[in-house]
Parts: structure tokens; C-alpha cells; sequence
């Protein structure tokens, strides 16, 4: 993994409340030093902005900033398009 840990979350999303079939959770929270790294990257907080800079919607963007759950798979993504 990189620098930073995903923490994962107790409850998958959707899934019915049960791991993933490889056994997985898929839904994680992110560090918030991940969060702090994209919000760098960041020239504005608008949905506009969000989606052209890190590619995800302003929907996922305010759960990372909450320290709510995302989708693993996108926490995932983000940190292999960042290297971060």
C-alpha cells in the first residue's frame, strides 16, 4: 500500500452488510492526510473543479472531508493516480 493507510470501514457498502465476495470490505475511510494532499491539488472547491482535478464527484469529495466512507475501490484509484 502507500503512505497512506486506508482505514477501513466496519460496514461494506453496498452489500447487504456482508464483505465483499473475496472477502473484502469496499468501503473504506480515508486518511485524512490523503484528504489534505488532494485538497493541495485543489485551485477551488467547486464540484467543476473536483471532477476535472481529482476525477471523482463533489459527492465522494464531501464524504472524504467528513471522514465518512467511500468507495474502496475510488479511495484506491485516487491514490495510484496521485502516487500518493
Amino acid at each position: 500500500m502507500s503512505a497512506f493507510d486506508l482505514g477501513y470501514h466496519g460496514v461494506p457498502c453496498g452489500t447487504g452488510g456482508q464483505a465483499g465476495g473475496d472477502g473484502q470490505y469496499t468501503s473504506a475511510v480515508v486518511d485524512a492526510r490523503l484528504v489534505e494532499a488532494l485538497r493541495a491539488k485543489l485551485r477551488c472547491q467547486s464540484k467543476d473543479c473536483v471532477q476535472e482535478t481529482l476525477g471523482i464527484s463533489s459527492n465522494t469529495w464531501v464524504k472524504m472531508k467528513r471522514g465518512e466512507p467511500i468507495r474502496r475501490s475510488t479511495a484506491e484509484q485516487l491514490i495510484q493516480r496521485f502516487g500518493l
